[in-house]
């Protein structure tokens, strides 16, 4: 479909070879992270993203941490992964099960999740997109500009904070198109992403920040992309500012 729409797909697989992926519209992982331990697959999944261009779709098709069908995704766990891990520990040389991992903590600064889709029962299409710049420089002065409590300083990527918690924490951008063909920055959310007891949760971190006027826009906009990402919302510390 995206080539028939003019776009350049290209189809990447695990290769010791440096690849440019520069020039092409749309990039396709085919599987590959799962069979890696997770140091090596994350390196692997910041490689690609580094090399993607402005704009750029990466398209990691995978097995799925939170497989469509649970009952098959126990039995996996059950049947595979364990009894390899325990021949592992026994025999040392035991060949590493296949372990579907959370790619979303790694992701760079400059690449969001766009969507997140079902691949049968045990798979899954996950949608990356490259953006022309970290949303930071943008969160950063909504939260200068509309800012009205310490957790908005806390939560910014200009904090001084300590600790492995503070780092996972990503931002939802809420831009509005403008008459030039470019979009303006009207409010952010800051949230942390995780995967706990076969959920995908989205823990929000505070009130969404930005002019009064665009606060609810910017709330179902957050809504809305975390029904894409396939991930649901936990308001644990929000304000009544609507």
């Amino acid at each position: 479909a995206a080539k028939a729409a003019g776009c350049s797909v290209h189809f990447a697989r695990r290769s010791k070879q440096q690849q440019d992926l520069s020039g092409y519209d749309a990039v396709v992982l085919e599987g590959g992270l799962a069979g890696l331990p997770r140091a090596p697959a994350r390196a692997c999944l910041l490689q690609l993203c580094g090399d993607l261009g402005v704009g750029a779709a990466l398209v990691v098709r995978d097995d799925a941490m939170l497989p469509a069908s649970i009952v098959l995704g126990l039995l996996r766990l059950l049947l595979i992964e364990l009894p390899l891990r325990l021949l592992a520990l026994l025999l040392g040389d035991a060949p590493r099960p296949p372990a579907p991992h959370d790619i979303v903590p790694w992701l760079p600064p400059d690449v969001r999740l766009e969507s997140r889709r079902p691949l049968g029962l045990l798979r899954e299409a996950v949608v990356l997109r490259k953006l022309a710049a970290s949303p930071h420089g943008a969160v950063d002065r909504l939260r200068r500009a509309h800012g009205s409590s310490s957790m908005a300083y806390c939560a910014c990527p200009a904090a001084n904070r300590v600790g492995r918690p503070e780092a996972l924490i990503r931002f939802f951008l809420y831009e509005a198109a403008t008459g030039d063909s470019s979009s303006e920055a009207l409010g952010y959310v800051a949230y942390t992403e995780h995967t706990i007891l076969g959920a995908r949760l989205r823990l929000v971190v505070m009130d969404p920040v930005g002019p009064a006027a665009h606060l609810e826009a910017t709330l179902a906009a957050f809504l809305e992309d975390c029904r894409a990402a396939g991930a649901r919302p936990v308001f644990s510390c929000v304000g009544a500012f609507a």
